[in-house]
């Protein structure tokens, strides 16, 4: 079977839109703490101490379709190892929600 350019293109680079950011996240291994951290950043918490406030929250957890919430520790540890991806699908994101509202940028 032969792959079209498009198709490869979009292999290439998954996150041309927030629906292929979120399919990205949600398929990686380590998505879990970049999904948790959204979801207390929602709830208007922005440190990592939050999600032991959230462990044992059903509501929270099911919200997120997420099984367990990790430590404190485990978060600050993965967020550090993946700091560049993290980095760049935030960046994608800023620039996808620029473009779909259509906010005028000046140079």
């Amino acid at each position: 079977m032969r792959v079209k350019k498009k198709q490869m293109q979009d292999v290439r680079r998954p996150w041309q839109s927030i629906e292929k950011i979120y399919f990205v996240v949600k398929t990686l291994l380590y998505c879990l703490p970049l999904i948790l951290v959204v979801g207390l950043l929602c709830l208007g918490k922005s440190d990592f101490e939050a999600a032991e406030g959230v462990v044992g929250d059903d509501g929270f957890q099911e919200a997120l379709d997420i099984q367990k919430v990790p430590s404190q520790e485990t978060l600050r540890q993965r967020f550090e190892k993946h700091a560049r991806f993290f980095e760049r699908l935030a960046g994608a994101a800023g620039v996808e929600l620029l473009e779909r509202t259509q906010v005028p940028v000046r140079g």
